[in-house]
């Protein structure tokens, strides 16, 4: 199966590492699909379908995937389950060899590494460093990589050629008005993550933590900065990659380097990086240095933003911020225990009452120290604020309900059920799963009505139909229901019993959307409900009535024409 032409050859190389590196495991294997898990940065769920021994469809979680591109955890299932599958010749790493070099297919990759070890044995010590020198002046890259392999443990780090391999890249993928267009931003992701991945790591690797924070923090600041098409979103998968190397850096560095980097999150913090970016430096601000000596300093520093933030009486955004602020300020007050502290919290909480987040924050420190009570008063108070905020209400009637159960107040509790299923989240089919459990058979039967009656004209109700197995009830929805949507997505459920009113349904509305002239696509479409209609019992006569029907009225529709012809 010559599956890897499907891929970039960059995507494919970045398979193939993540194949090396054990990060796949197949779940689940059989002739027509393979499922499987694979972890990079997060845990990303890879589904692969065949058909006639061939890749038919394949689907990842990762974001890269969303728009319909073949991405590297695809490749990397492939790697592995080529390696694993009986019936392949060949293992994982031979076909990759193979992919490098054509040439050596019929060599295996042992003997490809021997040849270059008696290559080089045989070699003039003057020709290897011509040769050598020759490599390093045309590829800053590998001058980089030779001079790291020279240094011992305490030499400096010249950070130069860090910076110009950035810009090389950057260069490379930039036109002439220094945009990246869509079709280059994968790839010009992919050789920063490789950069990150290969060159920045093994810095630290070798101990070098604040050169290797200042040139990951460097590829942070430029793509929040460089103008390109994000619309794959890998801005966002680089900047998550640099928040995991931040991580690592942070568990491993000595003091003296995280002072360094405490010091460059803090500063940057002053609306130079754009706010979606501002969010990761945050995230590590307050997740991290938790070491004494930085606690009041960030007390200091949410003091500070709050402060700040809360004399902008006109910004737009300010709510959202006061609240995101004065929630950091009050968990870092929160850990101690001493009578200013205290006394702070309390002010802070005066002060911002107001702001939804912090009620919030109160709301759940309060559920925490299981003080219920005084959980439940708050949550009262705050739905009377919040009314107009929908989700809000929504979440607190779910922490309502969750004390409730809690405290095995039953009535309260079956009372929260209704009011989400009802009103917060109307026809929430969890929801609707929890608060059928509450019933016996009998009175479920008579429960269930007055949720039928209030959510009869929400699309969840003909789910909630389905499970309880009302076809005829399903159906009546169906019919009444405008458009194709809920015809297709219930067909297999009704056909059996109810093949001519689903019939009639399709006719109804083709014929109806038929009187309008379209193009050849929606054409197409009605020749894929037609097929589709076929299938049903009686569906043959019906469909080929609305063909002769339609060559009639609409015989000058040349598209139309030409597209019935295909059934």
């Amino acid at each position: 199966m010559n599956w890897e032409k499907l891929f970039a050859a960059i995507i494919l190389q970045r398979g193939y590492d993540y194949y090396c590196e054990k990060a796949v495991e197949l779940l689940d294997v059989n002739e027509s699909e393979v499922h499987a898990e694979v972890i990079g940065s997060d845990e990303y769920e890879v589904t692969i379908s065949f058909l006639n021994g061939q890749v038919a469809e394949m689907a990842c979680s990762c974001p890269y995937a969303q728009g319909g591109k073949h991405c590297k955890h695809m490749a990397a299932v492939l790697f592995e389950w080529s390696e694993q599958s009986s019936d392949n010749e060949s293992s994982a790493s031979d076909q990759f060899a193979t992919l490098i070099n054509p040439m050596e297919s019929q060599q295996s990759s042992t003997n490809h590494f021997e040849e270059i070890e008696e290559l080089v044995e045989k070699a003039d010590i003057n020709y290897v460093r011509s040769f050598l020198k020759t490599i390093l002046k045309e590829d800053d890259r590998w001058f980089l990589r030779f001079q790291n392999v020279l240094k011992m443990e305490n030499d400096e780090v010249d950070l130069t050629y860090y910076s110009l391999i950035i810009e090389e890249i950057v260069a490379q993928f930039s036109g002439y008005d220094d945009f990246i267009d869509y079709n280059d931003a994968s790839e010009f992701a992919s050789e920063l993550e490789d950069f990150l991945a290969d060159d920045v790591t093994d810095l630290l690797n070798r101990g070098y933590y604040q050169e290797a924070f200042e040139v990951a923090s460097q590829i942070f600041v430029l793509i929040g900065n460089v103008d390109i098409d994000d619309s794959d979103g890998e801005v966002g998968m680089l900047a998550e990659d640099i928040y995991q190397f931040w991580q690592r850096l942070l568990r491993e560095a000595n003091l003296e380097a995280k002072q360094m980097m405490f010091t460059w999150f803090v500063s940057n913090l002053d609306g130079t990086i754009v706010d979606y970016l501002e969010e990761y430096i945050e995230r590590i601000l307050f997740e991290a240095f938790d070491e004494p000596v930085f606690i009041q300093e960030k007390l200091i520093f949410a003091r500070e933003k709050l402060a700040y933030i809360n004399q902008k009486k006109n910004d737009w955004s300010r709510e959202y911020h006061v609240g995101k602020w004065a929630s950091y300020y009050l968990a870092l007050l929160s850990k101690s225990d001493d009578q200013e502290s205290q006394q702070e919290l309390a002010r802070i909480y005066r002060t911002y009452w107001s702001n939804t987040d912090v009620r919030k924050f109160a709301i759940n420190q309060c559920i925490e120290e299981k003080d219920y009570q005084r959980a439940l008063e708050i949550l009262d108070e705050s739905m009377e604020v919040d009314q107009e905020k929908r989700n809000t209400l929504a979440e607190y009637s779910r922490q309502k309900k969750a004390i409730y159960q809690l405290q095995g107040n039953r009535p309260a509790y079956l009372d929260q059920l209704w009011e989400l299923l009802l009103k917060y989240t109307p026809g929430d089919l969890d929801v609707y799963h929890e608060l059928k459990e509450q019933y016996s058979t009998a009175e479920w039967a008579t429960e269930r009505e007055r949720v039928f009656q209030q959510l009869s004209a929400s699309a969840q109700v003909a789910k909630m139909y389905q499970e309880e197995g009302l076809k005829d009830r399903l159906l009546a929805y169906v019919i009444k229901y405008p458009g194709l949507d809920a015809v297709s997505c219930y067909e297999d459920e009704l056909k059996v019993e109810y093949s001519s009113q689903l019939l009639a349904k399709y006719r109804k509305e083709l014929e109806q959307a038929a009187v309008y002239t379209s193009n050849r696509k929606q054409y197409a479409m009605y020749v894929t409900i037609l097929r589709r209609m076929k299938k049903l019992a009686g569906g043959s006569k019906v469909v080929d009535s609305i063909i002769e029907t339609w060559r009639k009225d609409y015989k000058n529709r040349r598209a139309m024409m030409d597209e019935l012809r295909k059934i």
